[in-house]
């Protein structure tokens, strides 16, 4: 068995919604977040708000750590901290967090992306600090389930495999088609993101 999985995914899913790609319903992702925490109506506005608070030049170069997989490394030596801490530091601070915590994390990835760490924060402050998560969940959704999976029943019709949010564990004779796969579901949003394929025989 092989897990063919895409890394740094959620901190590039978030880069794909703010560069405003122009696959159909990109804008309806982003607008929604936010609803289910009493944004309402208004949620829209915010996601507007986050695309154009963001310096095209600093997302330039975040989305490029996150394509080349290197955004925790990014961050780790930023911070001095390992791999693992920085990862579960973005995530439970940057990302997912409070609009304004504070901690080694945030600070490093402010230092790097000041006008990115803002927009975050605005966003979460205007619409729930779960709208991040929220959009992401549903971008994630549209790619791997409605894309990559679907394409997995209708190509591979006779490989099973389970899906684990950004990854799929299958057989390893399928594992290189179904890495051509998600490169083409990504693709269509505008995206190159390093994947690997782990426990592939040597």
């Amino acid at each position: 068995m092989v897990e063919v999985d895409v890394a740094n995914s959620q901190p590039l899913l978030l880069a794909i919604l703010l560069a405003r790609t122009t696959y159909k319903g990109a804008h309806h992702i982003i607008e929604g977040a936010g609803a289910g925490a009493g944004a309402g109506a208004g949620a829209g506005a915010g996601g507007l708000l986050l695309f154009s608070c963001c310096s095209s030049s600093e997302l330039l170069n975040y989305r490029a750590a996150c394509e080349n997989g290197r955004l925790y490394e990014i961050l780790a030596a930023r911070a001095d901290i390992s791999l693992d801490q920085a990862k579960r530091e973005l995530f439970r601070d940057v990302l997912f967090g409070k609009p304004h915590v504070c901690g080694r994390i945030t600070r490093a990835f402010g230092d790097l992306w000041p006008s990115l760490l803002e927009a975050i924060r605005e966003i979460k402050t205007g619409h729930g600090y779960k709208s991040i998560a929220q959009a992401l969940q549903r971008l994630e959704s549209i790619i791997m389930l409605d894309g990559v999976c679907s394409r997995i029943l209708r190509d591979l019709p006779n490989v099973p495999f389970l899906t684990i949010h950004d990854s799929a564990m299958l057989v390893a004779d399928a594992a290189e088609t179904v890495r051509d796969i998600m490169f083409a579901e990504f693709a269509k949003w505008g995206a190159r993101p390093t994947i690997h394929m782990k426990g592939t025989p040597l």
